[in-house]
């Protein structure tokens, strides 16, 4: 029986401990920027629905407002060949490393 481990056993050991590790950090990493991403796209969801529900009671202004890291903004249009509904569209925009968007659209009676 050998007393000890030999130098070459002891670095493959280090090199195989230290692949583990920086994988472990890649993947923590990972997880942490899709938690963010989710964290905004449900920001921006709750954002075009809170905005939804106010066109729903009649309004919806057309311009664009800033709230934080999001834009947002509220289109009503008529729908041709239908007088008592109105097409609203809600748009909210970010930057999460590159610019996103989410859209809402609805149809209405028309106020």
């Amino acid at each position: 029986m050998r007393a000890g481990f030999a130098l070459i056993e002891v670095l493959i050991a280090m090199l195989i401990a230290s692949m583990m590790a920086v994988g472990l950090t890649q993947t923590l990493a990972w997880a942490q920027t899709a938690r963010r991403t989710g964290e905004l796209w449900m920001q921006a969801t709750q954002l075009a629905s809170e905005q939804m529900e106010r066109a729903r009671a009649g309004g919806c202004l057309g311009s664009a407002e800033v709230l934080g890291d999001f834009k947002r903004s509220c289109i009503a249009a008529k729908v041709d060949g239908y007088a008592a509904l109105r097409r609203v569209t809600v748009d909210v925009s970010w930057n999460d490393r590159a610019p996103r968007r989410f859209s809402l659209t609805a149809l209405l009676p028309a106020m």
